[in-house]
């Protein structure tokens, strides 16, 4: 008995197809195969680990970054980026997670904006249980929010075109005592207690991979795109009653009620979590605001402290300088420019918590040295430093 060899393709086929047409078949079979070998899996291994420490920068004021929707292969550019500050974060074990408001914790991360969010770390995904620290729903008061179920922030692995889906609500409450009063004059009545519910609903999809450059390093990634719903409502409690909606009756939008964010994520396996974080503006194309790991610390004009700072940049400046605030506790702060006499030129009030940065149009100082100062709510000057204006 004689066996058959199976054939890819058959002999009358392969005599049938001309040079030419194998030369394009061969092509085409190359490039999809480099196509799809270019695109990064993001394994596991980006996942944080207990004692990594993190460098993060954060550019408040992004200028010229736009992040096109285009799908597929790209290149983008973030040589542009500033900031005056760079943060070391440091992933550390939870060893007394009942000492903490949340149960089921394993690490806390400090972020940015000086919150410790507080994470349950699966081999394959990072979960949010919870975050103490200035409130997310921009009152700038301190409060811990409770995730409900845990809120998955990275799942592994990310593949081109997967596609992930998370929804869940973030909750918290605390005593009337806690509000500012201007908040909780604003109420429809006077409670004992408030919570603050907001579900959050979100879509993640990897669309793109590339090449990323960032202004002292370089990374091959692989984007996601992620649009967050997230509705918030306000709750009452009064006594024995029970917990009350009042969120249609506030006398004033104290908290953004629904609200809908596009962000784009970048993944490299190079990296613990992400490279860099692009919250975008309302039209989709242009950053708000970017986060990125920073390698060498240098690359940033400073390395903060734990302490309220504040630093200008350019200086000397010319026409327009970027004050860039950080490790603010949340209050009102007043910024200043005066000349060498004392004379206040400028100045502006601020609403400021964590790391924020402002952009001043200083093109009618004359040429010279000027001071500039932050001052807190309760009078007290933060810092006092020098300013140079020049003319070309």
């Amino acid at each position: 008995m004689t066996t058959a060899k199976r054939q890819l393709f058959p002999s009358a086929a392969l005599g049938a197809i001309s040079p030419l047409r194998w030369i394009c078949i061969v092509v085409v079979a190359v490039v999809i195969h480099h196509s799809l070998a270019a695109q990064p899996t993001i394994r596991g291994n980006i996942l944080p680990v207990i004692g990594d420490t993190i460098i993060l920068a954060n550019d408040n004021l992004p200028e010229g970054i736009v992040i096109l929707p285009t799908k597929g292969e790209q290149d983008w550019d973030f040589m542009q980026l500033q900031s005056a500050f760079s943060k070391k974060t440091v992933v550390e074990k939870v060893s007394l997670p009942e000492a903490t408001p949340f149960s089921d914790v394993d690490v806390v991360m400090e972020d940015l904006e000086g919150v410790k969010n507080y994470y349950h770390l699966h081999e394959d995904e990072l979960k949010l249980v919870g975050r103490e620290g200035v409130d997310p729903y921009g009152i700038g008061i301190m409060m811990p929010t409770t995730f409900e179920p845990n809120y998955s922030v990275l799942k592994t692995p990310i593949e081109y075109e997967s596609v992930q889906n998370f929804s869940g609500q973030f909750v918290s409450t605390l005593s009337s005592a806690e509000l500012p009063i201007t908040v909780l004059y604003s109420l429809p009545i006077l409670p004992d207690s408030i919570r603050f519910i907001s579900s959050i609903e979100t879509s993640q999809e990897a669309d793109a991979w590339g090449h990323l450059v960032l202004p002292d390093n370089s990374f091959e990634v692989l984007r996601e795109r992620r649009i967050t719903a997230i509705k918030t409502r306000m709750e009452v409690k009064v006594g024995l009653f029970t917990w009350r909606d009042i969120t249609d009756d506030i006398y004033t939008p104290i908290f953004p009620k629904e609200e809908i964010k596009l962000s784009y994520h970048f993944y490299s396996n190079e990296t613990r979590m992400p490279v860099l974080v692009a919250q975008m503006k309302e039209d989709g194309i242009h950053a708000e605001s970017i986060q990125y790991l920073v390698s060498d610390p240098s690359s940033t004009i400073r390395n903060t402290s734990t302490q309220p700072d504040v630093y200008a940049y350019p200086n000397p400046a010319i026409n327009d300088v970027r004050f860039e605030f950080s490790n603010l506790p949340p209050a009102k702060y007043q910024l200043k420019v005066f000349n060498i006499l004392g004379m206040t030129l400028m100045e502006q009030d601020y609403q400021l918590s964590g790391f924020k940065t402002v952009k001043w149009d200083v093109s009618k100082l004359r040429k010279g040295t000027y001071l500039y100062s932050l001052i807190n709510d309760e009078g007290k000057t933060i810092a006092t430093r020098r300013l140079m204006v020049i003319r070309p």
